[in-house]
């Protein structure tokens, strides 16, 4: 939403705020903090404890609260600048959000009220929990990140670009290696998600082939052990899930013809740990693999945001093997903008989220 937000962590418990302060509107937090059981403003030093609550406003209360090293108002002053009556701090706390968790994703509503279960993030996510039930995603950490500035593309284009797989061939020919057009099937369940998936994965010769590392804990014997899952999470998360690491892109929309991008390898500590003295190279491949796919994806956006400049054209025609995901992400973003955001597509009328790679063969070599 480009709104300025952020979390804080007391003792476990987890909550978000709008990153604003009360008195004179300034921003907060500009980067990561630990340690600290308070958050200062930078402007007038107001301070706000980790769960919300307005605790210190230097140089504005009469009395001097117990423990505080507040610098109160002079006394030869207080006749003149008196304290009004109806200040109080509990009425001046951080605007809180709703915060809700997946995986080692965080999750902020822009409101905090007692919104009904439509609105809820399980709600949004449907049946993706379940698909997603045998990998450890909350245990897996960020290994390797970038920020991508300026990508000559509307947000809506590298979303849909990346919810097909139809342009591999032509565009990712080493992609093809080891995540063939063949070997992928529709995971599409209820929420407001894109699916499918690459079952089973080719040892191709790729950085990123199934056999490169162990899988995560708790895939051994299933199919994901073999395969990749893709998801666009709506409006503006994807990732491919290997069995051995994550690779995540947040989206974010800096003017209608540019974006930016943040990318994340994410691993658990077993891959890692296994690995030994190899990890290095070996998380440092993955993401150099998954960089160039982007790039490559990066240059065909661009010129769909050229192309369609062009005054004629008014929109394609979809096939329905592979861009049946656009036309559920075009009406995502519909109901969006009309007002409908609570409604969430339903899944394909064949789809168990507990069996939905049936019948995918043995790794492919």
């Amino acid at each position: 939403a480009g709104l300025p937000l952020f979390a804080t962590n007391q003792k476990g418990k987890l909550r978000a705020f709008h990153n604003v302060c009360r008195h004179r509107g300034a921003k907060l937090v500009s980067q990561k903090q630990s340690g600290r059981a308070v958050v200062s403003c930078p402007y007038h030093k107001w301070g706000y404890a980790l769960d919300g609550r307005l605790v210190g406003t230097p140089c504005w209360d009469e009395v001097v609260p117990e423990g505080s090293t507040d610098r109160q108002l002079p006394a030869s002053l207080r006749d003149k600048f008196a304290v009004p009556k109806s200040f109080r701090k509990e009425d001046y706390g951080l605007f809180p959000c709703d915060l809700d968790v997946f995986g080692n994703m965080l999750f902020a509503r822009l409101s905090s009220s007692d919104s009904s279960d439509e609105m809820s993030l399980a709600t949004h996510l449907g049946d993706l929990p379940t698909q997603l039930r045998n990998y450890p995603l909350d245990e897996t950490y960020v290994a390797r990140s970038a920020t991508l500035e300026n990508i000559q593309s509307n947000w809506k284009i590298l979303a849909e670009n990346f919810s097909e797989y139809y342009h591999l061939p032509a565009v990712h020919p080493e992609l093809c290696s080891v995540s063939g057009v063949d070997e992928h099937v529709r995971t599409q369940g209820r929420g407001k998600y894109l699916g499918f998936a690459t079952a089973p994965l080719t040892n191709g010769g790729t950085a990123v082939d199934p056999a490169v590392a162990p899988c995560m804990p708790g895939l051994e014997g299933t199919p994901d052990a073999t395969a990749a899952r893709h998801i666009m999470l709506y409006p503006n998360t994807f990732m491919s899930i290997y069995p051995h690491h994550v690779f995540r892109v947040i989206i974010e929309p800096q003017t209608a013809g540019v974006s930016r991008e943040r990318c994340h390898l994410l691993v658990h500590p077993s891959t890692v740990e296994a690995l030994g003295d190899k990890a290095d190279a070996v998380l440092d491949a993955f993401f150099a693999f998954h960089a160039k796919v982007n790039t490559e994806d990066f240059t065909i956006c661009e010129a769909v945001q050229r192309g369609m400049a062009s005054t004629p054209y008014t929109g394609g025609r979809l096939s329905f093997r592979f861009e049946e995901t656009i036309y559920r992400f075009q009406n995502l973003v519909a109901d969006s903008l009309v007002g409908n955001s609570r409604n969430v597509p339903p899944a394909d009328a064949d789809f168990d989220p507990l069996n939905d790679l049936r019948g995918a063969a043995p790794v492919a070599s």
